[in-house]
């Protein structure tokens, strides 16, 4: 399945868009198709380029989300970070 960035949803006369929360987005477009969630532990890049694990800060949350509107419409796949929206891609048509 291939997926294009996008930066918007819309759901009825809603746009949905980077910084929108979960509970906002179910407010306006429903429960999603699928969701799944992992948790990363913070990390940065040290002086020599190399990636570390940073402690003293909590992990972070990623959830994506599917939206399947039906066989003639795109499904839409949301990345959330501790909560926000952060991007929005194209997949395939949807079921």
């Amino acid at each position: 399945m291939l997926a294009h960035a996008e930066t918007n949803m819309r759901c009825g006369n809603y746009i949905i868009g980077a910084g929108n929360t979960r509970d906002e987005i179910v407010s306006r477009c429903g429960e999603p198709a699928d969701k799944r969630t992992s948790t990363l532990p913070s990390t940065y890049r040290n002086r020599h380029g190399e990636i570390v694990v940073d402690s003293s800060k909590p992990a972070q949350e990623i959830s994506e989300w599917v939206y399947n509107f039906g066989s003639d419409k795109l499904m839409m796949q949301l990345r959330f970070v501790d909560g926000q929206l952060q991007d929005v891609k194209t997949l395939g048509y949807g079921y």
